[in-house]
């Protein structure tokens, strides 16, 4: 009787595949430096990296606000600046429509007088009267007082006797200074224009007009919160003022 040998092997355990692959993972992930599933080898930021971090938004906030309030600061400086070339822009323009009217009243006299901070002549002016324009005569006066610029305008018969109750009209209350020089034309061959303080000043200069008024203005302007000094400079010629080459022509 042939016996046959019979093999006997020993059956494998199961291999629990799942388990399998994640030690695979977690291999795979210590490998490359990642901790998952909440190891507690998990890497986070550093001090250094929070430090680093916090300058980097700083700074840039910084810039931000920096280049913000520099824009703020330019246009409140150009603004201010604009504003006091408008204000004396408006108070030259007026002046030199009233003097460029201006005229000899009489013969005897051109009743124009001025000084070095106030004027005082006639002029042709235009007036609107009830939606109406109307030329009239006017004696204008302008007259610094403090730090503000005062025209006062009397019109028809209130030029002459000043009885009408006429409010002054206030041009600027920032005015440092203002400055009034009239021209004339010297004596000798070359006849220089000279510039004098007040007028009439010399003989012979009550019955005329002087050749040209040069006003200084200089302005408060505020700028970031400091006073800055604007200094305008401006000639106006007298057209019915007498050519000192008429005598020769």
């Amino acid at each position: 009787m042939n016996i046959i040998p019979i093999a006997i092997t020993r059956r494998a355990a199961p291999v629990d595949n799942q388990r399998a692959k994640r030690r695979l993972t977690l291999c795979i992930a210590r490998y490359h430096g990642f901790y998952p599933w909440g190891s507690r080898n998990k890497k986070s930021f550093t001090l250094i990296e929070l430090l680093i971090a916090v300058t980097i938004v700083t700074v840039v906030i910084l810039s931000v606000y920096s280049a913000f309030n520099t824009g703020i600061l330019a246009y409140k400086k150009i603004d201010s600046a604009f504003g006091s070339y408008q204000e004396a822009r408006i108070i030259l323009n007026k002046l030199e429509a009233d003097l460029k009217n201006s005229f000899v009243y009489s013969k005897e006299s051109s009743l124009f007088k001025g000084s070095a901070k106030a004027l005082d002549f006639f002029n042709v002016s235009q007036i609107y009267d009830k939606e109406q324009e109307r030329t009239n005569l006017c004696r204008i006066k302008y007259q610094l007082e403090g730090a503000t610029l005062k025209r006062t305008a009397y019109s028809g018969l209130a030029a002459l006797t000043e009885e009408e109750n006429v409010s002054p009209q206030d041009f600027s209350n920032s005015i440092k200074d203002i400055d009034f020089e009239y021209a004339y034309i010297g004596e000798g061959e070359k006849k220089d224009i000279l510039w004098q303080n007040t007028w009439p000043q010399k003989e012979g200069q009550i019955e005329q007009l002087p050749l040209a008024v040069k006003i200084k203005l200089v302005l408060i302007s505020t700028e970031a919160k400091q006073q800055k000094m604007l200094e305008f400079t401006k000639i106006i010629p007298l057209a019915q003022a007498t050519s000192p080459y008429a005598k020769e022509k």
